[in-house]
């Protein structure tokens, strides 16, 4: 009779471990599969880009037709949602001065110069952007590509969420240009834009710990059935 428990007690702990170390498995491939997919991000960011040339072009183009700016502004379409639905903003200097804006969820200058929209990438107050631009005379049509809010105090009403395009959790890291870790992503004209870096502690354990208790918790369900099959027998 006690042969018979041990055999049991042995044969269900093996069973037990064997499923531990499939489960454990099964985790780390998540946490495997939620790394950072630069294609995906890249193709993403080059839609953006492209999508905004063709605003920027078409916005500028109404302004040669029409030749007078102020008659120009009044026959610019309704742009809101612009920022919300697409990740962009589109502003309008005239003369070094803001003269339209889409939206004032991401801070500028009112001034063009205090601004420094020749870099592609900017670090405002509460965003990382891409900014993008076409002149016209003393116009400057300039275009933001919200990449991610970034503000100094996160909250319930202030998340610093990447461009939902992107699928990214709050907890990537966004360094810029390319700092020769994580996974750099590119512009449409293959320039190194920013890095990117997922800190998970859970995926950071992953990579230690727990992919090495995978392994022990297999080889103690063979010890284990072995043992069984060997009382079994005996």
């Amino acid at each position: 009779m006690k042969k018979n428990r041990k055999i049991i007690i042995l044969f269900i702990a093996s069973i037990s471990f064997l499923l531990l170390s499939f489960l454990g498995e099964k985790i780390l491939l998540g946490f495997r599969e939620k790394s950072i997919n630069p294609v995906t991000i890249e193709n993403a960011l080059n839609s953006k880009e492209n999508q905004l040339d063709s605003l920027l072009n078409s916005t500028a183009s109404g302004l040669k037709t029409y030749g007078d700016f102020e008659m120009f502004l009044k026959t610019l379409p309704d742009y809101s949602g612009l920022l919300e639905n697409n990740g962009m903003v589109l502003l309008i200097y005239q003369n070094d001065s803001l003269r339209f804006w889409t939206d004032n969820t991401l801070p500028v200058f009112n001034l063009y110069s205090q601004n420094d929209f020749s870099k592609k990438l900017i670090r405002l107050d509460n965003s990382w952007v891409i900014a993008q631009r076409k002149q016209v005379s003393d116009v400057v049509f300039v275009g933001l590509i919200l990449i991610k809010y970034q503000y100094s105090i996160a909250n319930d009403f202030f998340s610093n969420d990447f461009l939902k395009e992107f699928n990214l959790p709050m907890n990537t890291l966004l360094f810029k240009g390319n700092s020769g870790k994580g996974v750099c992503i590119h512009d449409k004209n293959n320039v190194p834009l920013f890095t990117l870096i997922q800190k998970n502690t859970l995926k950071e354990n992953s990579e230690s710990l727990p992919s090495y208790l995978v392994g022990l918790f297999f080889l103690i369900s063979i010890v284990l059935f072995i043992f069984s099959f060997y009382y079994s027998v005996e």
